[in-house]
């Protein structure tokens, strides 16, 4: 047998191995050369991945596309609206959680200062959403899906009306019971001629619910306008009449029982009102003409106005000015009468002249003055309408008579002419009075300051321009101008009584009405409380004139204690 030599022979330095040591080698079969593809393959097969390519990209579009086509059925065309409300472009769960979020929303309804907040439920509203939705027409009813692929949009706008109940029943109630809340009752304005004051009415303010219907059911079926102003109407209340007041003074002399005679003119600087009346024995007399009265010292504003129409400019010289304050505010008879020797030129019967021109140009026609203050000679004794009455005679001063109306309307032109120079002095004379010289006459009058009469029956500090007159047993007169905060006014009164006219009750009497007068034009607020009336006293002797010259007599001075 022969041995391969390959097997047997050893290898030098090497230990010996065995054969489970060495792993049989499978035989090394020689390496092929790959065959590169020929360039037809390779342009073939770029070919088919390119029109793989492609057809993937034309089908994902096409499938996108579609898919974008398919939504426009689930979803409103731009432009849509529903109950007022843009659905444009949403799905139908979308709009119609929209509607009914806008029109479950409270309607705010304001009342003065109160805020109510109406949940449309309380009344019955229910709106119909599903059935609006259900009118719209989709999308895809308006354009296929070539359209689509060539960017055509739907364009027809679509506007669907809201459609929604409710119980006007339940909203009339709704309404009522708001108003039995908040109504207020009104009461009227009172003239209290126990109190002697004017209270305003207090008004009261009326939910009208007729009116506030429509105007709810306009804000439940907006989604903007969801805020009502309640309408309301102020019933009674408001302030005393001109009326009132003149019912009032009538009714004061009725309480009181007030059997003399009364005569009162009172006018309304702002409105030219005027209210006049006689009464005698408790009833209303004649009241045309009017009733003649002794002039006395309220003769003196007739004397003041002719002292200013002869002023050059309103310029009076210390002494003549000196004669003014003691005529005006210290009723100085012999003051007086110097006055009417100045208007004169230094002659008394051309100063009573042009005093009566004076009357005569300025329509007083019951008003004279025949001769000066505290004379003995013979009266320039005047027939006048009111002194010519048959049926009311007050036994006036021979010397020097007037009437309510006519010192009222005196009064009333100073103060016209004052304001803007307009009036009865004006229309008569022009510029010989001035606005400047009748606010003086004003300030003249005003510096009369006795406290009693017009004066006791208005606030401390109010401006009263007036002269007052009385004189023991004869008539108790004042007549001014009243300044108030509530407006001004011009007042004259008289009272007389055939026997006697006593001074402490009929004093009473005159400032009772010139409180009540007072308080038309500055009333109370409703509800007030007055306090307790506190009596009032007043020394009815005038003080003595002062004297004006060394040379006055005792007599006159005395006489000035007496009248006024």
């Amino acid at each position: 047998m022969k041995i391969d030599s390959r097997l047997s022979k050893k290898t030098p330095n090497k230990p010996a191995t065995t054969v489970a040591d060495v792993p049989p080698s499978a035989p090394k079969s020689p390496k092929k050369k790959k065959k590169a593809p020929s360039n037809s393959t390779t342009i073939l097969m770029w070919i088919a991945g390119l029109l793989f390519l492609m057809l993937a990209g034309i089908t994902g579009f096409f499938g996108y596309q579609y898919w974008r086509y398919e939504q426009l059925s689930n979803t409103f065309p731009v432009g849509t609206t529903v109950a007022g409300i843009d659905v444009g472009d949403m799905t139908y769960n979308s709009a119609l959680r929209m509607i009914e979020d806008a029109y479950s929303a409270p309607v705010e309804l304001v009342y003065q200062d109160r805020i109510y907040e109406l949940d449309p439920t309380a009344v019955g509203f229910e709106l119909r959403a599903d059935e609006l939705l259900g009118l719209v027409r989709p999308a895809t009813s308006q354009i296929d899906f070539m359209d689509f692929l060539q960017g055509k949009r739907p364009e027809q706008t679509q506007d669907i009306p809201l459609r929604a109940n409710y119980s006007n029943g339940d909203l009339m109630t709704y309404l009522q019971n708001i108003a039995a809340e908040v109504n207020e009752t009104s009461s009227p304005a009172i003239i209290d001629t126990e109190q002697v004051r004017v209270f305003n009415g207090k008004s009261g303010a009326q939910l009208e619910v007729g009116t506030a219907m429509p105007l709810v059911h306009t804000a439940l079926f907006s989604t903007e306008q969801r805020r009502v102003v309640l309408p309301s109407n102020v019933v009674g209340g408001g302030e005393a009449t001109f009326d009132m007041l003149s019912q009032s003074l009538r009714q004061y002399l009725t309480d009181r029982n007030i059997n003399g005679l009364f005569s009162i003119y009172l006018r309304d600087m702002q409105t030219d009102e005027v209210i006049r009346f006689h009464r005698f024995e408790g009833q209303e007399v004649v009241l045309e003409p009017d009733i003649a009265f002794s002039g006395m010292s309220i003769m003196k504003i007739g004397i003041l106005a002719e002292f200013y129409r002869q002023l050059d400019d309103g310029n009076g010289l210390p002494y003549e000015l000196d004669l003014v304050k003691l005529s005006i505010t210290e009723s100085s008879n012999y003051a007086s009468n110097e006055l009417i020797n100045w208007i004169g030129d230094l002659n008394d019967n051309t100063g009573l002249y042009r005093v009566n021109e004076l009357f005569v140009r300025l329509g007083m026609e019951n008003t004279f003055l025949g001769g000066l203050y505290d004379s003995v000679e013979a009266p320039g004794f005047r027939y006048t309408p009111a002194n010519q009455r048959t049926d009311i005679h007050t036994t006036p001063d021979v010397y020097m008579q007037t009437s309510p109306n006519d010192i009222g309307s005196l009064l009333v032109g100073i103060y016209e002419c004052a304001e803007d120079h307009t009036g009865i002095l004006v229309e008569a004379y022009g510029d010989e009075f001035t606005q400047g010289e009748c606010q003086s006459m004003i300030d003249w009058l005003v510096a009369n300051d006795l406290g009693v009469l017009i004066q006791g029956g208005v606030p401390k500090n109010t401006q009263v321009a007036h002269k007052h007159a009385w004189a023991a047993g004869e008539p108790i007169a004042d007549g001014g101008l009243v300044f108030t905060p509530g407006g001004d006014y011009a007042l004259v009164y008289y009272i007389w009584y055939p026997e006697y006219t006593y001074w402490d009750e009929n004093k009473v009497v005159l400032e009772d009405i010139s409180q009540l007068v007072y308080s038309y034009y500055n009333p109370e607020a409703a509800g007030t409380v007055l306090p307790e009336p506190t009596a009032r006293a007043f020394d009815p002797t005038p003080q003595p004139g002062i004297e004006v010259t060394p040379e006055a007599d005792a007599a006159n001075a005395a006489e000035e204690e007496t009248e006024q």
